[in-house]
């Protein structure tokens, strides 16, 4: 294979080994590699199982019949760490989790292992899933493969970085109010929520369990179809973008105005919009409830869910918890009963408008967050919205900030209706002008132009910009 092996898709790669013009020990071994020599400066695994992954790259190629495998045969991948791996800790990058070794995979792991997928590693991620990672506990953030002085987003950073920089075609996060979403699209990857008890929580550890989900990140909507797939337990049917034109809704001025989109990314969704209707694509303006309700219904949900996983441990070793999540736990611990039943009905409400927006359309669309990457605040995020209702939703990039940042485009579908989404998301993808699908940053250009920055200093203004941050990264 060429130089830039590491920029082949799961599809791409999947067909290569299937027809034996791809060494599954090659493949892994160059971005097992690859993965060695840049993460000392990206930071996005917390343990890199090099050595096991091409012994098991090994055993797979002894064992290869071409007839016997699937898409995901031979091809490596890396797990958020709040998802258990046999053998490896579990550490939610929290020095509160006790890091004894799991014992069983996830389920979502042993899917992917059965399917002869290979796990290279466990990938960073905000503390528990909620709040910033803690220096004075030795736990950093990873640094945006695009440029080292930007956020990576969360709480799945790791797991888009290490996709972003092509250390691995396929990373594991998870979504409760927006974790898969925001990385993605920090980092210009695609990422799939899908809807709420759609695919197995078992061996996850929990942030808010009714709106929890794991999902899948590529870089391509294909590969999240095939990935998605295996997570849903099923066999792998194939794939084929919309061959019409769809109708898609977008959220309508009212709700734009109430968040305030800022120039970069309303001109970027604009852009998209043009391309769709360049294709015949449909277009309809729709009306939602103001996001201050999405706001209220699912940030109170997940705080009060959150505190209750919580409770024993802040009581028994609040020390061991980060300054970011342990305050963000103990505002939670202020929520009543009756506020959390009021959000519920809330929820149920909100779901119920944008299943009548879904009746007559095919989805809804909307940017991933009101503000580019560098400056992406939660409660100008815009991801709320489906992780209020539990709807599958899938970011896609669709541009580049005058920054030289990725920017997102948000596809909600219909519940129970993942494969419908990412039909239609493949199909908008392929009209995408202000992006090249399955784009990679060239990572010697980004570590030249950042030499000056340093770990500490990137650390420390993150954690700044965390204290003013009023909502959980989810």
């Amino acid at each position: 294979m060429t130089s830039d092996i590491h920029a082949l898709t799961v599809a791409e790669a999947g067909r290569a080994i299937r027809i034996g013009k791809l060494s599954i020990v090659e493949y892994t071994t160059a971005l097992v590699s690859r993965a060695e020599k840049f993460d000392q400066n990206l930071g996005c695994f917390t343990l890199l199982c090099g050595d096991q992954a091409v012994d098991r790259a090994h055993r797979l190629e002894r064992s290869h019949k071409k007839q016997d495998v699937g898409p995901l045969f031979g091809i490596p991948f890396a797990v958020k760490d709040n998802i258990d791996v046999a053998g490896l800790p579990t550490t939610c990058q929290s020095s509160a989790k006790v890091t004894d070794l799991a014992a069983d995979n996830a389920d979502v792991v042993q899917f992917l292992t059965d399917a002869g997928a290979i796990c290279i590693g466990k990938t960073s991620l905000d503390e528990f899933a909620l709040g910033a990672p803690d220096a004075l506990h030795g736990w950093y953030p990873p640094r945006n493969p695009w440029n080292l002085s930007a956020t990576a987003g969360g709480s799945s950073s790791g797991s888009a970085v290490a996709l972003a920089a092509g250390f691995v075609p396929l990373a594991l996060g998870t979504d409760t109010g927006g974790s898969i979403r925001n990385p993605a699209m920090m980092c210009g990857v695609v990422g799939l929520k899908p809807g709420h008890g759609r695919v197995s929580m078992n061996g996850v550890y929990p942030l808010a369990p009714t709106m929890d989900v794991v999902g899948p990140m590529t870089r391509t909507v294909e590969d999240a179809f095939l990935s998605f797939e295996c997570l849903n337990g099923g066999t792998s049917a194939s794939f084929q973008a919309l061959e019409r034109p769809p109708r898609l809704a977008r959220v309508g001025i009212g709700f734009q105005d109430s968040v305030g989109l800022a120039e970069p990314v309303a001109m970027s969704f604009e852009h998209a919009l043009r391309d769709i209707e360049g294709a015949r694509g449909t277009v309809v303006e729709c009306v939602l409830p103001p996001l201050a309700e999405f706001n209220s219904a699912g940030w109170t949900t997940l705080y009060y869910e959150a505190f209750q996983v919580h409770e024993v441990g802040l009581r028994d070793h609040s020390d061991q918890y980060g300054s970011d999540t342990r305050q963000a736990l103990l505002r939670s611990a202020k929520i009543s009963r009756s506020e959390y039943r009021k959000a519920q009905q809330q929820r149920k409400a909100l779901s119920d408008a944008i299943d009548y927006i879904l009746d007559s359309n095919d989805a809804v669309i909307l940017p991933v967050s009101a503000q580019p990457t560098c400056e992406d605040l939660d409660h100008k995020s815009l991801r709320i919205v489906a992780s209020a209702t539990g709807h599958p939703a899938i970011s896609l990039p669709m541009g580049m900030s005058v920054d030289g940042l990725p920017i997102g485009m948000q596809v909600v579908g219909r519940k129970m209706g993942e494969r419908d989404l990412l039909s239609v998301s493949a199909w908008i993808e392929s009209q995408m002008s202000g992006w090249t699908r399955g784009r990679q940053p060239d990572l010697n250009q980004t570590l030249t132009a950042n030499q000056s920055g340093t770990q500490l200093n990137f650390v420390s203004e993150r954690a700044n910009a965390f204290e003013s941050r009023s909502e959980p990264l989810g």
